[in-house]
């Protein structure tokens, strides 16, 4: 294969692959709201990721990757590094966390008891669905993406690439939007308005900016540390950001309320310089560090 017909299978696979996971998710969606007493918006969703994960062994195949490849394979060898990753990003999420607390953005939720059995099992499900979301998102990001742009690109081009489209697929979604009456090709339509959904990510330009960076890191750490820290510490992010909304209210007229942004009232200006001063942080740290 010449080089030409090599970086167009590159560009060419990811359209079939998205191409397949809305068609086939707008099918499968459209079939099993014949049966169930779900919203369809719902059932797409859950039909998409569904053909989202299968689809990821047959991308890998033609990319020519394997589970070991893309870092799949190490987990028998990195519990102790997914546990330090995973509480380093606890401790890191804890500052602006504690920040909007003591501004008064977001304050306690006196409603929730947390030593409560309802509240812990709650914890428990989104610790469970924090390491599923984070492994698949991981794996098609981190994994599939940035390994195979590595492959044609140094680092920092092959992570600004894989970065900014993380970022971007985060905006692919509006609950804004309702389909009453659908049928088997409405996912289409879906994926319509999903790209004018998209064109609007502008607005959230601090969201979209934090997510990057966010992204970025995940990036350093598959390459440094191997995919399951990435994982790690992906899967500590959602739990810690999923309790702590949980467990506080927001205050939608506060003056602060600037600092975050509309995606998620959480990632925002404040964010995104957090996690800034953070890779500085770590840039400083490793050119100080002797040389072995």
């Amino acid at each position: 294969m010449t080089e030409s017909n090599s970086r167009n299978a590159y560009l060419l696979t990811p359209l079939f692959y998205v191409l397949f996971i809305v068609f086939g998710g707008s099918v499968v969606g459209y079939l099993l709201s014949l049966g169930l007493d779900y919203s369809y918006e719902k059932l797409l969703s859950r039909s998409v990721l569904l053909l989202a994960a299968i689809g990821l062994l047959p991308l890998w195949r033609i990319y020519g990757l394997s589970a070991q490849s893309i870092g799949l394979s190490d987990w028998r060898s990195t519990p102790s590094l997914s546990v330090r990753c995973y509480t380093v990003a606890i401790l890191a999420a804890l500052p602006p966390m504690l920040f909007f607390n003591v501004i008064g953005f977001r304050v306690w939720d006196d409603r929730v008891v947390v030593l409560s059995a309802v509240f812990l099992f709650q914890c428990l499900i989104i610790f469970c669905s924090a390491w599923l979301v984070s492994i698949f998102e991981e794996t098609l990001f981190r994994g599939v993406m940035f390994t195979s742009l590595r492959k044609h690109f140094k680092f920092f081009g092959a992570a600004s690439i894989t970065s900014v489209v993380y970022a971007m697929v985060h905006f692919l979604v509006s609950g804004e939007l309702t389909y009453a009456d659908p049928h088997w090709w409405t996912g289409l339509w879906v994926l319509r308005d999903a790209v004018g959904a998209l064109l609007s990510a502008g607005g959230d330009w601090d969201s979209f900016l934090a997510l990057a960076l966010l992204g970025g890191i995940f990036c350093w750490l598959r390459e440094t540390l191997g995919l399951w820290a990435a994982i790690s510490m992906h899967s500590a992010f959602v739990f810690a950001l999923r309790v702590y909304k949980d467990l506080t209210i927001r205050d939608i007229v506060h003056p602060y309320r600037d600092l975050v942004g509309d995606y998620d009232n959480f990632v925002g200006v404040l964010v995104a310089f957090w996690l800034l001063f953070g890779i500085v942080v770590i840039r400083l740290a490793l050119r100080a560090r002797p040389d072995k």
